[in-house]
């Protein structure tokens, strides 16, 4: 096996250990060399800061981005490899209603005319012990023909349409014979219309012909799936949307906090120096020259960690959490975090910076008319509207088969017979279709049949599971309309929090800064600590990230309050164009938005379809 050793040799570059008057901060570290077997070169993996170029991008551009760029909606956690079936794409509105077996146009299909057609030619030989049998032949020999054609069509109604065509030929060799072939030739028409079960427009539309307890595939309960799908849809382009405007304000927060401990860095650089100056005159000794030596190199360190971060990983969030995590992981890993949710290739060669400003002023929102918005917005809340919908209509056809199967069935049937396949009307039996056409044969039948299980005992069954749950999709729509109202409560708490805290930390920014200038010309003057200034630096630095990190919360806490008021996909002019989702299957589905505001996106109307002269009429918007 291949072994790859490594050694760390220190060396620790300085101009001059006794004067730091022309010192360089940017170059004055701990270098290691690293040797091994098979170098590694990473020069063109990552660019020094200082050699990438900036791009400046607003909140809006980042926005549009993310939404061109997401076939498949992205998520921190990395669900789309450790689960891939649970991610949502651009495709699945689209797949849920052209299923084949449950969408839409499969439902619709139920209804659709069918043609059937056969044509058929063959011959017989047999040879019988009894002339009888054989029409007074013992070696029967038959010459055959069939001609069928029908169309048949299920109503709206349930109703049952047939009219067909029937042509036969027959050439044998009997001698009972009154030709020696004939022809008989037909139409007829029959239909079938339920009474009881299986009855109305509104039980094939939502059980759909053929339908069975229990199993539902009307054009009704298509719609709703597809429906349900696309609100689906919408709640992750609104969650990856919310994901972005984080990973957005964490950036800037991240440039912010790396500001301030630029800041922390300069500051204690010119306090070594200040210690420097006073070493050499004699009013410091060398234990404060390497306290501030020793504070300079952790302000080092700190903007090493603020520019690069900790981590490597991305960290997971939830869709309505507050926190902000970039001051934690560096401005490298927020920008990297940006990148994967918009979708853009994590090296250019440029570096992200945000130019939008966060929201300085206080936003007040009127609390009723919110919760009464948010019960009437939230996406999760339309979608179990929508299930509600679909099992109330579940249940109606579950009733439907309570009933006995009692059928209205009528046919008619006029035909002819000939010698030949058409003839003259003047001379009987000429033709089979002149015969026809005589009108002198014709058949009917009308009549009821009635068929039904004794006990009903699986109608009643399906009729208590579709109880059953309806009561408890209820029963989660009212603790889903209790758990939005407790989050929105919750977010009008968190955006008077965050204002207030923002407030406050602009007046802690000032007195910080003062108290280090104080401080550092009490210090020149009096001999008082150097641990003194070190500390009036380091809460001057903690004020800086504290105020840049209020004020990314303020912001978010804005953002929260609309994403539980379910308005956040507005507050992002950001709207969707529902007849595009629905169905055109096309890759850009999702950067698909306009500036116009357009009704719900999943309306609830009374009729989710009808189907109107056998056409089906899309729902109303």
């Amino acid at each position: 096996m291949h072994s790859r050793t490594y050694t760390q040799q220190p060396h620790i570059t300085v101009a001059n250990r006794n004067s730091i008057a022309d010192y360089d901060p940017q170059w004055m570290e701990v270098k290691y060399t690293c040797i091994s077997n098979d170098p590694v070169s990473i020069d063109n993996v990552q660019l020094p800061p200082e050699q990438r170029e900036t791009w400046e991008l607003t909140l809006d551009s980042v926005v549009q981005m993310a939404l061109s760029r997401s076939q498949v909606i992205r998520d921190i956690g990395g669900a789309v490899v450790s689960a891939p079936d649970s991610v949502s794409t651009v495709f699945d509105s689209v797949i849920v209603r052209t299923d084949p077996q449950f969408g839409v146009e499969a439902a619709l299909s139920d209804f659709d005319a069918q043609l059937a057609t056969s044509l058929l030619y063959g011959r017989t030989e047999q040879t019988l012990n009894n002339a009888i049998e054989g029409q007074g032949t013992r070696d029967p020999r038959t010459n055959f023909g069939l001609l069928d054609f029908s169309i048949s069509k299920i109503t709206g109604s349930g109703t049952q349409l047939k009219l067909g065509n029937l042509t036969t030929f027959d050439r044998n060799n009997s001698p009972l014979n009154r030709f020696p072939q004939s022809f008989t030739g037909g139409f007829q028409g029959e239909i079938r219309h339920p009474l009881k079960q299986g009855s109305g427009r509104e039980f094939n539309q939502i059980a759909g012909p053929g339908a069975s307890p229990g199993n539902y595939r009307g054009v009704r309960v298509a719609q709703l799936n597809t429906h349900i799908e696309i609100a689906d849809f919408q709640v992750a382009v609104r969650d990856l949307l919310l994901d972005v405007e984080r990973a957005y304000w964490e950036l800037l927060l991240a440039y912010r906090n790396l500001d301030a401990k630029l800041q922390g860095r300069d500051a204690a650089l010119a306090t070594w120096r200040m210690v420097q100056a006073r070493l050499a005159t004699g009013d410091a000794d060398g234990a404060e020259e390497a306290l501030a030596r020793e504070r300079y190199y952790a302000w080092v360190t700190e903007v090493k960690d603020a520019y690069i971060g900790r981590t490597a990983g991305l960290a997971a969030s939830t869709a309505t959490d507050n926190r902000t995590v970039g001051y934690e992981t560096g401005l490298l890993a927020a920008e990297r975090r940006l990148r994967f949710l918009i979708g853009i290739p994590f090296y250019d060669g440029k570096l992200i910076r945000p130019i939008d400003e966060t929201i300085q002023a206080e936003i007040i929102f009127d609390r009723p008319s919110s919760f009464a918005f948010a019960l009437q917005q939230r996406v999760e809340l339309q979608t179990q509207q929508l299930k509600i919908r679909r099992l109330e209509y579940e249940l109606v056809a579950a009733r439907n088969f309570l009933l006995p199967q009692l059928d209205l069935i009528g046919q008619y049937r006029m035909h002819g017979f000939g010698q030949d396949l058409f003839g003259t009307t003047t001379e009987a039996n000429s033709g089979a279709y002149s015969d026809l056409f005589r009108g002198d044969l014709q058949d009917w039948t009308v009549g009821f049949e009635w068929k039904s299980p004794v006990g009903f005992r699986r109608a009643h069954a399906a009729v208590r599971n579709a109880q059953f749950q309806l009561m408890r999709e209820q029963a989660i729509y009212r603790e889903q309309q209790r758990q939005v109202t407790i989050e929105l409560d919750a977010a009008f708490a968190e955006l008077h929090r965050a204002f207030a805290t923002n407030e406050a930390n602009q007046h802690r920014v000032v007195g910080a800064r003062q108290r280090v200038d104080a401080i550092r010309e009490k210090y020149q003057v009096v001999d008082i600590p150097l641990e003194f200034v070190n500390i009036a630096i380091q809460r001057a630095v903690d004020a800086e990230t504290a105020l840049a990190r209020s004020q990314v919360e303020h912001t978010m806490a804005v953002a929260t309050v609309h994403y539980v008021r379910g308005t956040y996909l507005a507050y992002l002019d950001v709207f969707f164009q529902s007849d595009a989702i629905e169905s055109v299957p096309t890759c850009e589905l999702a950067g698909e938005f306009t500036e116009a505001p357009i009704p719900d996106l999943i309306p609830i109307v009374e009729d989710a379809g009808l189907i109107e002269g056998d056409a089906y009429l899309p729902m109303p918007r």
